[in-house]
């Protein structure tokens, strides 16, 4: 029972340390203020079908960049990173990240492609 409480602590502790790593690199911010900006112009009845697709639509992202590191990166690894990132040389390396895009990230769930989605079906 102890050894299954150790191991979903590990667990849970990979888990917030791969969110830290995300929200560092994909700047997780915009994308919730995008979706503010997105609901302050869509039809007040089409809100609640806007958010649900954008939830999905983020979360599909989420994931897919999770997966990414999770299959790139030792735990260790992941510990590192985020070690660098905390250091002045590690946040100008993550802000210059967002500014370029990875042959190595996940393809086909970009940001971009999910805002343009959703403005083309809500005529935003």
């Amino acid at each position: 029972m102890l050894l299954l409480f150790f191991v979903l602590q590990q667990v849970n502790a990979q888990d917030r340390d791969i969110d830290k790593i995300i929200e560092i690199t994909i700047n997780s911010a915009s994308i919730t203020g995008m979706k503010q900006a997105m609901l302050t112009i869509v039809k007040e009845e089409e809100k609640d079908a806007l958010l649900k697709d954008y939830d999905a639509a983020t979360s599909s992202l989420y994931k897919s960049i999770e997966n990414f590191y999770t299959s790139h990166y030792t735990d260790s690894e992941i510990r590192e990173l985020l070690l660098f990132y905390r250091t002045p040389a590690g946040s100008k390396f993550a802000h210059d990240l967002l500014k370029r895009s990875s042959h190595s990230f996940p393809k086909g769930n970009s940001l971009k492609k999910i805002i343009d989605a959703l403005v083309e079906k809500y005529k935003l």
